[in-house]
């Protein structure tokens, strides 16, 4: 109801009264405060739920900003389910350890989004174990991964190299699968403790690792490297008894070390 003066008489809002003027001008106010309370929750709806975001198509390509809800797969062997061999009084056991890679993993990559601010939503982060120990990598084993997977995270071929059974082509089989499947994928190699009986065979299964991933231009988390730096300290404390399998720090530190990887690999491609 501006007053805009027309053709010489007074505009039509000169002539209502007072309380018709207050009246109009709450009806407006309200009216506009509902149009923005209605634009903000179909925003936040849309985002909470993931409607209209995809991981090919997202407003930033960073998932981690985009999505409602992110999905981790770790697919490998013994290392990944998180198989250890421990020495108690003498009497050598063996098991899958209560603490995995993959457990803290998740627990620790929802610490350090929670603690710096990067992720701007709401976001469920799951991260799921898909390790078989004693398992040999074969063209149709990521056949058991769920195929919906954000970032899938590849240790494998370490029993390829140890029982003899083939290996070529078969990493890059089932990285070729994920990847068409839309998963991110990293490949890790595996963590070596020198003078270790099965150290020159894990070193081989390495070597295929990091060839692997420079051909495919797939991104290699380098647990080789990370554990020979802090071996001088924990060499004790990061292997089982058998030097091939890791003790509960060992995994511990493993997925500390991935979390760290991942979140900056993240926001640092903005």
């Amino acid at each position: 109801y501006k007053k805009r003066p027309f053709d010489g008489y007074k505009s039509i809002v000169d002539k209502l009264d007072e309380e018709t003027k207050r009246k109009l001008d709450r009806q407006r106010t309200i009216g506009s405060m509902i149009i923005v309370g209605v634009v903000v929750l179909l925003i936040l709806v849309l985002y909470v739920t993931g409607i209209g975001v995809d991981k090919e198509h997202s407003v930033s390509g960073n998932i981690f900003v985009d999505k409602a809800d992110v999905l981790i797969e770790c697919f490998g062997d013994s290392l990944t389910e998180g198989y250890q061999v421990t020495d108690e009084d003498g009497d050598i056991r063996t098991g899958i350890s209560e603490v995995t890679y993959p457990k803290e993993l998740e627990q620790k990559l929802a610490e350090l989004f929670a603690s710096d601010g990067n992720h701007y939503g709401f976001f469920d982060l799951t991260v799921k174990n898909y390790g078989q120990t004693g398992s040999i990598l074969q063209d149709t084993s990521c056949a058991r991964l769920s195929g919906s997977a954000d970032i899938v995270l590849i240790l494998y071929t370490a029993n390829n190299f140890l029982t003899g059974a083939d290996y070529v082509d078969t990493l890059e089989t089932n990285i070729s699968e994920i990847i068409k499947q839309g998963s991110q994928v990293f490949l890790l190699n595996y963590p070596i403790l020198a003078g270790s009986p099965e150290e020159d065979k894990i070193s081989q299964a390495n070597h295929y690792i990091a060839s692997t991933a420079d051909s495919m231009n797939v991104t290699l988390i380098d647990l080789q490297a990370f554990f020979a730096g802090i071996m001088d300290t924990d060499q004790e404390t990061l292997f089982g008894e058998d030097g091939l399998h890791l003790s509960q720090t060992g995994y511990l530190r493993m997925g500390d070390y991935i979390s760290e990887i991942l979140h900056d690999y993240y926001f640092e491609m903005d």
